[in-house]
């Protein structure tokens, strides 16, 4: 196998645009923001705030700062059980001429994580809820029991003094996708056609004296250039730390005759991810009988 891209073939291709047949981003994102609805009404709510960046992705179709948003949240969207969604968040990042159809209003966020607001963190939490809850009881058909899946204490506090009932959400957004239409099935197949190219990329540029984290980084590197987004860890390692498994790779070297062995944990083209694990043989030389009997062992 001396084509370092015997990994990735048989692909649909390396990229999805929006004007591409065979995946219909509109009719994805109504698919997914539908069946948030349906799991909305199927627990008698009203509607659900989002704030985390993958199910905000996923019920809006949306995607900004996401790392960001992860450590100082800011944008969140208002998803009823039937009707538009409400964004909170840069209104300048939306024109009607780019703003998904299943939108309705953006509103700027109000943002009351104390790294931003510091001791204004309260007030400005007070005046997020006091407009949520008006959104609440404008759209919310005379109920005030909604979801939401992460939020700031002092927010979700705030916003029950208006007389919210709260439940979590992360069981609706997990049970919204946890089936597939065939857009999404086909955005899958993308993202692992990219983790299997940046694999063979990591083996091509396998080689005695490179360190665990510049291997690592023609993952990424991949990943990146072809439209992904992230990858979650960086798991991998070399020699001895292969074991036991589960380390982040580090700056040691990598010698010839010994294993590389990496998980890729990325996510992916449009947030969807690829999670495989493969170990590879540092050149030159030949794997040992005991290195083969671990490697069926593993």
């Amino acid at each position: 196998m001396n084509d370092p891209t015997y990994l990735a073939r048989n692909t649909h291709g390396w990229s999805v645009k929006d004007w591409e047949k065979g995946v219909d981003i509109e009719r994805m994102r109504r698919y997914r923001m539908e069946r948030v609805q349906k799991q909305l009404r199927a627990c008698d709510l009203a509607g659900i705030i989002l704030f985390g960046g993958v199910n905000v992705r996923y019920a809006t179709g949306t995607r900004f700062a996401q790392i960001f948003n992860l450590h100082s949240p800011f944008r969140c969207a208002w998803v009823l059980a039937e009707g538009k969604i409400s964004m909170f968040d840069w209104e300048r990042l939306f024109d009607e001429e780019d703003k998904p159809d299943m939108i309705g209003e953006v509103h700027d966020a109000i943002v009351f994580t104390y790294f931003p607001a510091g001791d204004r963190a309260g007030e400005f939490a007070d005046n997020w809820a006091a407009e949520m809850a008006a959104m609440i009881e404008r759209d919310g058909g005379g109920s005030n029991r909604i979801a939401i899946d992460i939020c700031e204490p002092i927010a979700m506090l705030a916003l029950m003094k208006h007389g919210i009932e709260i439940v979590s959400g992360e069981e609706v957004v997990e049970h919204a996708c946890a089936i597939k239409n065939p857009d999404e099935i086909t955005l899958m197949i993308q993202s692992i056609t990219i983790a299997e190219a940046g694999l063979a990329r990591v083996r091509e540029n396998l080689r005695p004296g490179i360190t665990e984290i510049e291997l690592w980084a023609e993952l990424h590197h991949e990943n990146i250039r072809n439209g992904g987004e992230w990858v979650e860890y960086h798991l991998a390692g070399s020699g001895g730390r292969t074991n036991p498994w589960g380390q982040e790779c580090s700056d040691r070297m990598i010698w010839a005759g010994e294993f590389f062995a990496i998980d890729t944990g990325m996510i992916g083209l449009w947030g969807y991810g690829a999670d495989m694990s493969r170990t590879f043989h540092c050149k030159p030389g030949k794997p040992t009988d005991e290195q083969k009997r671990l490697y069926r062992t593993a």
